[in-house]
C-alpha cells in the first residue's frame, strides 16, 4: 500500500513527532511511505532528535492549503494517517487513520429547534485554527478568554469564493495600570487595525474572502509579567484578553448571527472525524476522554518507549519535563517539586534532586523563578541536557517525581494532566521508583503499591518519598516491579498493535 504519514510539526521533534516517526519506520517495513509536511523539514535533524531512521523516506510537501485541497492531496494514499495534534484536516485517502494525543475540543453543542432551521442560510463553512503565541484558556465561572503574547496568530480557513466576518473582541480590564498600549492586528499582512490604549475594550469586524488559501491573522502588543508586575509565582508575558473569536456571513445574516449565535454553530470541528475510518488513542486517559467528548471509541496504541538500562542505585531523586509555567500547558511544576523538596531535606537529608527538562528562550522566566527557588539546597537543574546525560541519570536514580496536573481539576482542565507519561515509562524502565500525580496517564501506568505511589498535594508527595527513602525493601521491590510494568510499553508491543490496526481497518 502507499501510505502517507502526517503531522504539522515535524520540525518539533518531540514525543508526538516520535510517535509519527515511528509509524512511518514501522510501516515502512511492508508499504511504501511518505512523510507528509506543509513545509520542508530537515530530516537529517529529525532523525538525530527522534533516534529513527527516515532519511531514506520520500517526504511530500503539501503546502498550507484550504481543507477541501488537503482532502485531494490525501486522495493518492491508500492508508493516510494523521498524527497531527489538534489537527481538524479531512481525510482523503482510501482508508483514514487520526491518531489523538489528546481532545482538545469539546462535544459537538445541542442546537435548537431554531438553529438547526436557520442554519444552512447562515453557517458559513470556515474555521479557526489557533497557531503560535496564545496562552490556554482560563475562566473565572462566567467568562472565559486566552491571554496573549507579544505576538500572537492563528489562521482563518474560508472556503474557496466565499466572503466572510470575522469578529474579535479584546478586554485590556486585566491589565495593570502603567501598561496599557495599542493592540494591533494584522491580516496577512495587508490589512492592519488598531485599538487604541485608551478603550477599555475593543473590538473588530473584518471581512476576508476565500481564496483556497489560509489567511493569517496576528495580534501585536507589549506585555508584561504578573511576577514583576504583583509579586506572583507567574512569569508568563502576557499581552492582552481574547475574549470571544468568531466568524458570520455578511450582511443580513451576520447581524442575526451576531444575535443568535447559535443559529450559525459549526460543526465542522466534529465532521472531519467522520473522514477517518479508525481513531487512535495513545493512553487509557485519552481514550476516556475521546469517548466523553466526542463520543467515538478509539483504539488505544501508546506510544512506543526507549527502555533504559538499570544501574546501581544512589540517593537521587530525578524528574524529567520541559521547563514552563502554569498556564502555559500541562505544566510539570519544577518549582513546586523544589519546594517539596526543600521540606524533605530536612527530614531525610543526604539525598538530592536532579531536574532535567529542555528550555525555550520563552519559558526562561519561568526557569529563573525555580533557579531562585534552588537557593542552597542540593539541587541540580539540567537544561536541554544530552541524551548520554539523561542516560546516566536514569541508571543512578533511585526515586522519581512526576507532578504534571499538579493542583488542576481533571473534570474541568483535563488537557492540564499528562496524557500518558514517556518519561515515567522511562524511568521505571530503568528501576527508578516512580512518585506521580493521582490523575492523567502516569496513573494509569503506575499501580499503586505495586511498582510506585501516587500523591494528591506537596505533603503526600513528601510523606510518600519518606516512606520510600526510609523503607528499603519496600523500594526494592517497587524497583523491580517498575521494570516487568514498562516493559509492557516497548517498542515490540507498539509495532504488534500498528501492524494489526492497519490489517484490521485495511480489511476488504
Amino acid at each position: 500500500m502507499k501510505v502517507g504519514v502526517y503531522t504539522r510539526f515535524w520540525e518539533t521533534a518531540g514525543g508526538g513527532e516520535v510517535y509519527a516517526g515511528t509509524l512511518a519506520e514501522v510501516l515502512a517495513g511492508d508499504h511504501d511511505v511518505e512523510l507528509v509536511c506543509e513545509t520542508e523539514i530537515d530530516v537529517h535533524r529529525l532523525e538525530s532528535r527522534l533516534g529513527l531512521r527516515l532519511a531514506h523516506l520520500p517526504r511530500r510537501e503539501i503546502g498550507d492549503v484550504d481543507d477541501a485541497a488537503f482532502a485531494a492531496a490525501t486522495e493518492t494514499y491508500d492508508l493516510f494517517m494523521n498524527c497531527s495534534h489538534g489537527s481538524q484536516r479531512p481525510n482523503g485517502a482510501r482508508f483514514g487513520v487520526y491518531v489523538v494525543h489528546f481532545p482538545d475540543f469539546g462535544p459537538a453543542p445541542e442546537i435548537p429547534a431554531y438553529a438547526r432551521v436557520l442554519g444552512r442560510l447562515l453557517r458559513h463553512g470556515g474555521r479557526i485554527e489557533w497557531g503560535r503565541g496564545f496562552h490556554h484558556e482560563e475562566s473565572d465561572g462566567v467568562r472565559s478568554w486566552r491571554w496573549t503574547g507579544g505576538c500572537a496568530t492563528f489562521k482563518v480557513h474560508v472556503p474557496a469564493g466565499r466572503r466572510v466576518i470575522l469578529g474579535l473582541d479584546l478586554s485590556k480590564e486585566a491589565r495593570p495600570p502603567g501598561t496599557e498600549a495599542d493592540v494591533v492586528v494584522e491580516v496577512d499582512g495587508d490589512g492592519r487595525w488598531t485599538i487604541p490604549a485608551a478603550e477599555a475594550r475593543g473590538s473588530l469586524v473584518m471581512p476576508m474572502s476565500g481564496g483556497g488559501q489560509p489567511v493569517t491573522v496576528t495580534i501585536t502588543t507589549p506585555t508584561f509579567s504578573p511576577r514583576t508586575t504583583f509579586g506572583v509565582d507567574d512569569p508568563r508575558e502576557l499581552g492582552v484578553q481574547l475574549e470571544r473569536l468568531f466568524l458570520h456571513r455578511a450582511g443580513l445574516a451576520g447581524v442575526v448571527t451576531r444575535r443568535l449565535p447559535a443559529a450559525a454553530t459549526e460543526p465542522k470541528a466534529h465532521e472531519f472525524l467522520g473522514s477517518y475510518h479508525a481513531v487512535v488513542s495513545n493512553s487509557p486517559f485519552t481514550s476516556k476522554w475521546i469517548k466523553r467528548r466526542w463520543r467515538r471509541a478509539s483504539t488505544l496504541i501508546e506510544p512506543p518507549v526507549r527502555l533504559r538500562s538499570a544501574g546501581p542505585k544512589s540517593h537521587l531523586i530525578l524528574t524529567v519535563g520541559r521547563f514552563f509555567a502554569r498556564g502555559s500547558g500541562h505544566s510539570k511544576h519544577q518549582l513546586e517539586m523544589v519546594r517539596a523538596f526543600g521540606a524533605l531535606s530536612q527530614q531525610v537529608p543526604g539525598w538530592e534532586l536532579h531536574i532535567v527538562g529542555g528550555c525555550s528562550d520563552v519559558d526562561r522566566p519561568y526557569l529563573d523563578l525555580v533557579r531562585e527557588e534552588v537557593g542552597g539546597l542540593p539541587v541540580s537543574l539540567h537544561v536541554n541536557a544530552p541524551v548520554d546525560e539523561l542516560d546516566d541519570l536514569y541508571e543512578r536514580a533511585a526515586i522519581y517525581w512526576h507532578a504534571a496536573g499538579l493542583h488542576e481539576d481533571v473534570d474541568q482542565h483535563p488537557e492540564r494532566m499528562e496524557h500518558f507519561g514517556i518519561s515515567v515509562v522511562e524511568a521505571m524502565s530503568a528501576g527508578v521508583v516512580p512518585v506521580v500525580v493521582a490523575a492523567g496517564g502516569p496513573a494509569d501506568i503506575v499501580r499503586p503499591g505495586l511498582d510506585g505511589l501516587h500523591f494528591h498535594t506537596e505533603a503526600e508527595l513528601v510523606s510518600q518519598t519518606i516512606r520510600l527513602v526510609r523503607e528499603e525493601e519496600l523500594r526494592s521491590r517497587m524497583s523491580a516491579s517498575s521494570r516487568d510494568r514498562a516493559s509492557e510499553f516497548g517498542r515490540d508491543r507498539f509495532e504488534a498493535k500498528v501492524r494489526a490496526l492497519v490489517a484490521d481497518a485495511c480489511r476488504p
